[in-house]
């Protein structure tokens, strides 16, 4: 039998109020005194009727008086079963339910509750259960328990929501439930393929019992997958699924309002595309729901947000004996992001109104390729303009000079621009760091990697500001602080004369997020998927990035549409390591698997019921009022 152990073994002592109804019933026993009486001798002494029935009630209430004392003392001990002790944890199955989008349908969720339902039923007798639900992210619904009832009650109030299926996130969930004991899961999901792109995460113990139970997708599905603003109104992109013939209702709504609907009919397995005619407004969010009774809700409206963000107003700096047109790069990379996000302004440093710092406050951020020409007054007014909080890209070729660095920004940012560049033949990696902006840069970590570096300037700074790295080993791209601002150094040209940066793809979106980053402002898209969003599980419209920005959030295309895998091909992807032994889990732990305080406290309840009933029943026996 496990040991039991007491969280606050103290309060034992607790228990040695269990005299105080002794010495309470002893007293209420005792006689009063004799008075002396003369006449009373001449009285017949007459036996007192009942006087054992009162006296075996008064044991019995003695008993249970003390009986309550000492529970109570137990309780507030705080017993638990220490099955990590003796090695015997509860074996435990869990009850896993996949409610992702694609599990939205009426007729598969109510077939995925039901053999959730049965998998509760049919977990063998001795198990603790537990509900686990996964789609976006996984979370235990139900902690492991006895009571299947409340699991079964849980399971009713699930609804499907709109994230992707990631049952790789169910596995890592439940591996710390699993370990040290005998473990069962269940797997209620309709088995899309894209569990093979998480087959790395499909992890169980050679212990782990595997039981996928799964659940037929709809026959038929209507789905918006697109919506778009054209000249006219607005396009949305209709796919069918399944073999039959399907007419549907696709109406548009703005801000909630309708505006206009259509009846269209659909052939199975097809794209279709719907257009409205609308005068619409430059801010607001338009929808495109489709009616679909018995396919997937959570793919029936698409949102698309109206809004266009204000551009993002840059200053580019021409250093004065640089080529006509030395800003031809950058600007065409500015221009070519979509929206008009960005609104170049380009002068010399050399012009004197540089100095006067009017551009200033129409100013988010400057773009500066050289110092050469800026004077005392212009130098001044820009670095006031970064400590103030402004954003500034910085390329550090071979028309800027290195005093006049330190004098704007480096003191400030801890970094340290050597005279003079060095020729060399380089190439550039993201460096392996937490930069938040090495994160914008993973996705053209390819196409940096094909830009070649002739010459470079160096550039000393900490580990932790090196965004960009020369294969060579030294720094290409460092961020700094000065003041409430940010600057970004990069060793090279944004010309074109050090290396062959502007010839790649790549140069473009790395000038865009480069003074993103520098004003402050993060790369926002227009639309989102669920799953982007923590705590979101709906589609809708949500306020993200500093400053906010609403953008949509639709469900994941890839979410529909997924051939079902077969459940052995699923199992043939897990792979199985050793059972570890139980771990020296803390009191508390094992307390809740195993609360047997709870039961105490319902044992001394039950007896305080008792109690008041006996008492009770023996002063209606002797006449004395209640």
């Amino acid at each position: 039998m496990p040991p039991i152990s007491f969280l606050a073994p103290w309060f034992l002592l607790g228990a040695g109020a269990a005299a105080v109804p002794v010495v309470l019933h002893l007293f209420a026993r005792e006689t009063t005194a004799t008075v002396p009486f003369g006449a009373v001798h001449l009285i017949e002494p007459a036996p007192v009727e009942q006087t054992r029935r009162r006296r075996v009630t008064d044991l019995v209430l003695l008993l249970l008086r003390m009986a309550i004392l000492v529970l109570l003392a137990l309780a507030f001990a705080r017993p638990y079963v220490d099955r990590a002790a003796a090695g015997e944890p509860l074996p435990l199955t869990v009850v896993a339910i996949d409610a992702s989008a694609s599990m939205s349908a009426p007729q598969t969720w109510a077939l995925a509750r039901q053999r959730a339902q049965d998998a509760v039923d049919a977990a063998p007798a001795g198990n603790l259960v537990a509900l686990a639900v996964f789609g976006g992210d996984a979370r235990v619904a139900v902690e492991p328990t006895t009571d299947r009832r409340a699991v079964r009650s849980a399971i009713d109030t699930l609804a499907p929501g709109a994230g992707p299926t990631r049952v790789g996130s169910l596995f890592d969930l439940v591996g710390g439930l699993s370990a040290g004991r005998q473990f069962e899961l269940v797997v209620v999901s309709d088995l899309p393929a894209s569990i093979a792109a998480e087959k790395a995460q499909l992890r169980l113990t050679e212990a782990t019992t595997l039981r996928l139970e799964p659940v037929t997708p709809p026959a038929s599905d209507l789905r918006v997958v697109s919506v778009r603003r054209t000249a006219a109104g607005v396009a949305a992109l209709i796919e069918s699924e399944g073999a039959e013939r399907q007419a549907s209702l696709v109406s548009l709504r703005l801000d909630g309002r309708a505006l206009n609907e259509q009846a269209v009919s659909f052939d199975g397995g097809t794209l279709a595309q719907v257009a409205f005619s609308a005068d619409l407004p430059a801010r607001g969010v338009v929808s495109v729901r489709v009616q679909d009774p018995g396919g997937r809700p959570a793919g029936d409206e698409r949102f698309l947000v109206l809004d266009r963000r204000p551009p993002l107003r840059v200053l580019v700096i021409e250093p004065s004996g640089a080529e006509p047109e030395a800003s031809l790069f950058v600007r065409e990379a500015l221009a070519a992001e979509p929206d008009g996000a960005f609104a170049p302004d380009v002068r010399r440093a050399d012009e004197t109104a540089l100095g006067g710092g009017e551009w200033a406050a129409s100013t988010d951020a400057v773009v500066l390729l050289g110092t050469r020409g800026m004077d005392r007054r212009a130098r001044d007014r820009m670095a006031t303009f970064v400590r103030q909080g402004g954003g500034m890209l910085l390329a550090a070729g071979a028309l800027t000079e290195a005093p006049v660095v330190r004098e704007l920004v480096a003191r400030d940012v801890g970094l340290e621009v050597v005279p003079g560049s060095e020729p060399r033949d380089a190439r550039l990696l993201v460096a392996a760091s937490r930069h938040p902006l090495a994160a914008a840069f993973a996705d053209l970590a390819a196409g940096l990697g094909d830009v070649r570096l002739s010459r470079t300037t160096s550039l000393a700074a900490r580990e932790d500001d090196v965004v960009l790295r020369l294969t060579s080993g030294g720094a290409a791209l460092v961020e700094g602080r000065a003041g409430a601002g940010r600057v970004l150094v990069f060793a090279s040209d944004l010309s074109g004369h050090w290396n062959d940066f502007p010839k790649h793809a790549a140069f473009v979106p790395f000038v865009a997020e480069a003074v993103r980053f520098a004003a402050g402002v993060g790369s926002v898209p227009a639309s989102l998927e669920v799953s982007d969003i923590p705590g979101t599980d709906q589609p809708g419209v949500a306020e993200v990035g500093s400053p906010a920005r609403r953008v949509a959030v639709n469900v994941p295309r890839e979410e529909f549409g997924q051939a079902a895998l077969d459940p052995a091909e699923v199992e043939g992807m897990v792979t199985r390591h050793a059972l570890e032994p139980p771990a020296a889990g803390e009191a508390g732990d094992q307390e809740g698997l195993t609360p047997p305080w709870r039961l105490v406290i319902l044992a001394a309840l039950a007896l305080l019921v008792a109690e008041g009933l006996l008492a009770a029943r023996a002063r209606r026996s002797i006449g004395v009022p209640s």
